[in-house]
């Protein structure tokens, strides 16, 4: 192929429109990005009967041009150079040709390159590569074959070539953001699919907890979870990640599995959150936490106990009451190892109680763009009729904030107290006189009888709660005949749960236990009776340091009658 120096006037015109128009034709083979630089420089240098040519685009994150193609004897390939320096980065910054007829005499031309790679510049050409946007790099072409030196009408024929080099590279980049874009979207589905599966199963009513995530985006980084325990009682989480997007999204899935894998362990909630927190904190990079509430309802107590690392307050609501709010007691996780928690408590005696993330409060209205707010979401709970199921009135919030303009990921839960609506066995109060334990025992027995318990089972839960209402009128009301007590006995699927309430002031849980039986002195063993007969006991203070509660539960054979 002659040298289109080597032509005159329109001939010399001619072929250089063929030459670009023959450039354009072959770039159209592929849309790969390295075999578009790869051929271009192959070509240029022919064009332009050169000994070397270079392509370097923008590295936008670094602001440095990079060598992306190089053909000659030196191959230069990941070469970078500021954007504004050298002839290169003069062509760039001027978005015009540059020639340099003797780059000896060219104060921007420094030499470094050829000092390391023994080649020697003598001439050189460089084009800015333009898009409709802007530059996106420069073709370099160093010294002419033949000996001479590049002039101006070389550099008209490389802003030329430049033309067709410049779509192809675009038209490349383009092409592998759309697949980049593809492979991102697919990661997406697979990623919103996983955050679908760690999600509990709904389950039917009367269960007392209800919720829902909506994402603002493909992902979530929002999260909850619940599940039951052997002894009855439901555990459940739920969370915000910080950012948005896969990174948040796979934090998420981590975190939720890790609360469920470590709360099935049966923490108290406080050392449940510091479990996970120590585990997440130095292994969760670039200033990433979790906000996390964690808890447990006993739906036969109406019970609530929870710790908040971090996360907005806990709503609780009754319409006789009103609002009493629940604030964090600790840090996110993920920020600092050894943080500490606190286990809060709240009976929800016919109550609710609402956990939402900020996608909730965050939200907007369409048309002001006005935040709901605490008090928005306040008002909305108390405008709803009070005999509405919890589903019910979930549905309604969601109507809601479906209307609105969601800005974040936004989850709710509503911890409803309905479970305990069976109606008991008995319900039974009096006053702490011991002659009321005759009175106590009778009517157990009666209650016992009327759904079969054979005398065995009869006697044995007697001599239980005998020894729970003395243990009651001995150490809480101290041997006062004017305290109150309150007995219930309830029967549910496999079990019966006997559940003691007073009003007196809280006692030390941890201070009762079984009496070691090796101790030589009388008395004091109620607590070892009541160890040995039922299947499950324990104490819990109510809040305001005043009552306290003994629950007690036996299980049975359900395919036998009592």
């Amino acid at each position: 192929m002659p040298a289109l120096s080597g032509l005159q006037g329109s001939d010399q015109a001619q072929a250089l429109l063929e030459r670009v128009a023959a450039l354009s034709l072959s770039f159209s083979k592929s849309l790969n990005i390295q075999e578009t630089l790869d051929h271009a420089v192959v070509q240029i240098v022919d064009l332009m009967q050169a000994e070397a040519a270079s392509i370097f685009l923008i590295d936008q994150h670094h602001e440095m041009l990079v060598c992306r193609a190089s053909h000659g004897p030196v191959d230069v390939r990941g070469l970078k150079i500021p954007m504004d320096q050298g002839v290169i980065g003069r062509a760039l910054q001027s978005q015009q040709p540059q020639v340099v007829e003797d780059v000896a005499n060219d104060p921007d031309f420094t030499g470094h390159v050829d000092q390391k790679t023994g080649f020697t510049s003598r001439s050189m050409v460089c084009s800015p590569l333009l898009v409709a946007h802007g530059a996106i790099g420069v073709i370099q072409v160093l010294n002419k074959r033949d000996g001479g030196l590049f002039d101006q009408t070389d550099a008209l024929t490389l802003k030329m070539l430049s033309v067709p080099v410049a779509m192809a590279i675009h038209n490349a980049q383009l092409a592998m953001e759309l697949v980049e874009q593809k492979r991102i979207q697919r990661e997406l589905k697979i990623a919103r699919e996983m955050q679908k599966d760690l999600l509990p199963r709904r389950v039917r009513p009367p269960f007392p907890i209800q919720a829902v995530t909506m994402p603002a985006r493909e992902v979530s980084g929002d999260f909850y979870d619940y599940f039951a325990l052997d002894n009855g009682r439901i555990r459940f989480t739920i969370g915000d990640v910080s950012g948005k997007g896969l990174d948040a999204s796979l934090l998420m899935m981590r975190t939720s599995t890790l609360l469920r894998w470590v709360g099935k362990q049966g923490l108290p909630p406080s050392a449940w959150l510091s479990a996970v927190n120590d585990e997440l904190a130095g292994s969760v990079g670039g200033g990433m936490f979790i906000c996390a509430v964690v808890g447990e309802y006993d739906p036969a107590t109406g019970l609530l106990r929870w710790a908040n690392a971090g996360f907005l307050p806990l709503l609780k609501y009754n319409p006789v009451e009103g609002f009493q709010t629940y604030p964090a007691s600790g840090p996110p996780l993920a920020v600092l190892p050894g943080s500490h928690y606190d286990d809060e408590q709240a009976h929800l005696d016919n109550q609710l109680m609402f956990l939402f993330s900020d996608g909730v409060t965050e939200s907007r209205e369409r048309k002001t763009g006005r935040m709901l707010e605490l008090e928005g979401l306040q008002a909305l709970i108390e405008a709803q009729d009070e005999h509405d199921s919890p589903e019910r009135r979930m549905r309604k919030l969601l109507i809601t904030l479906r209307r609105r303009r969601m800005t974040d990921d936004t989850t709710l839960m509503l911890i409803a107290d309905r479970c305990r609506q069976t109606e008991p066995l008995v319900e039974f109060g009096y006053t702490a006189d011991a002659a009321n334990l005759k009175v106590l025992r009778n009517v157990l027995r009666d209650a016992l009888e009327s759904i079969g318990a054979d005398e065995q089972l009869i006697g044995q839960m007697q001599l239980v709660v005998n020894e729970a209402s003395a243990n009651i009128l001995r150490h809480a009301y101290q041997g006062d005949p004017g305290g109150r007590i309150v007995f219930s006995l309830l029967k549910k699927a496999d079990q019966l749960e006997f559940i003691f309430q007073d009003f007196a002031p809280c006692v030390d849980c941890d201070s009762i236990r079984p009496r070691d039986l090796s101790e030589c002195r009388p008395g004091g063993l109620g607590i070892n009776l009541i160890d040995t007969l039922m299947d499950e006991w324990y104490f819990q203070p109510l809040e305001g340091g005043q009552g306290n509660l003994l629950i007690m539960r036996k299980h049975y054979d359900t395919r036998k009658p009592l």
